[in-house]
């Protein structure tokens, strides 16, 4: 099975499962053989904050883009700034 270029965007109210369906999702990739990474968006943020003008946003960049599927959970529950 190939799932390459695909995206999925999971959009309910909160505590509906949206993440333990995509854990499930990403671990069926697993046993595919597809490499996972999973990404708190408020961790990220924290992390992109940490490294700005560091030099090493690419190289933070460069990690999250690694595995072949990259589940990035809590991505809007908080407003995103510019």
């Amino acid at each position: 099975m190939y799932w390459g270029h695909l995206n999925v965007i999971l959009i309910r109210k909160t505590s509906l499962g949206k993440s333990w369906l995509a854990y499930a999702l990403a671990n069926q990739a697993c046993r595919h053989g597809y490499s996972v990474g999973y990404l708190r968006m408020p961790k990220f943020r924290e992390e992109m904050a940490m490294v700005d003008g560091s030099g090493r946003f690419g190289t933070l960049l460069a990690q999250w883009a690694k595995p072949d599927i990259l589940v990035v959970d809590d991505f809007a529950t908080t407003p995103l700034a510019d």
